[in-house]
């Protein structure tokens, strides 16, 4: 994590001279976004397809946390 909070950063090493001719070395970055997060449904196959509204979306009063 850098010191701002911003970025979250892996790095790896990977070093199987049976593989490779030298260590290979990766970075992977995150940058945090201040977009808000939405709630959306991720459940496959969730469609209301005649409109009977059988299976509504849960809603939460209030956050968890």
């Amino acid at each position: 994590m850098s010191a701002d909070g911003r970025v979250l950063e892996a790095a790896v090493t990977v070093d199987d001279p049976d593989t490779f001719n030298e260590p290979l070395h990766m970075v992977k970055r995150w940058r945090k976004v201040d977009n808000p997060m939405r709630e959306t449904v991720c459940a496959e196959n969730n469609g209301d397809r005649f409109s009977k509204n059988l299976f509504p979306i849960p809603q939460a009063d209030e956050p968890d946390f």
